[in-house]
């Protein structure tokens, strides 16, 4: 779910227009998005931990991966 989307059913939900409000609704769908990114990080970087504890390299470097991809979505909190 995107910022925008979440603003969307936010608008929906208390009748406010969006492109007529001030940013303070974009900036909270934006914090909402981030906040949900650093909480899915978590599990992947525990599993990061894990493998790397096992010394299995593919499946921490996996989950590397899969934490780059997650933190790359994450949207410039200033914007």
């Amino acid at each position: 779910m995107t910022p925008e989307r979440i603003a969307e059913i936010y608008a929906e939900e208390t009748g406010d227009d969006i492109d007529a409000s001030d940013s303070a609704l974009r900036d909270f769908a934006r914090r909402m998005w981030n906040e949900a990114l650093r909480e899915a990080i978590k599990p992947a970087m525990s599993e990061a931990m894990f493998w790397s504890d096992c010394g299995d390299t593919r499946a921490y470097k996996a989950c590397e991966l899969i934490i780059g991809a997650i933190d790359a979505l994450k949207l410039p909190e200033d914007a």
